[in-house]
């Protein structure tokens, strides 16, 4: 059983570790990606943004079908407040 569990376990760590990576390796290029593209440093900067708020509501609907029911009312209720008031956040920023 757990030889069988350890290659699930590398997998959920490298799902984990992958938006840190991502994140990592982008921050550092955004000045050259403005340059290069001839755009404003916060329209570059909204792409991270978007990236990151697809990623959390991944993370929201494909998480919630493995928790229990009191775990997933808890986590759906206040993710969806929090992700819903940075997402107006930066409509409006």
């Amino acid at each position: 059983m757990l030889k069988n569990a350890l290659p699930i376990i590398w997998l959920v760590i490298l799902l984990i570790g992958l938006p840190v990576l991502v994140e990592a390796a982008y921050i550092p290029c955004l000045p050259s990606i403005t340059h290069s593209l001839n755009v404003t440093p916060s329209r570059v900067e909204h792409t991270l943004a978007i990236y990151l708020f697809g990623f959390s509501l991944g993370m929201i609907f494909l998480g919630l079908p493995f928790g229990s029911n009191w775990t997933k009312t808890v986590y759906f209720s206040g993710a969806f407040h929090f992700y819903f008031r940075v997402f107006r956040l930066l409509l409006f920023s």
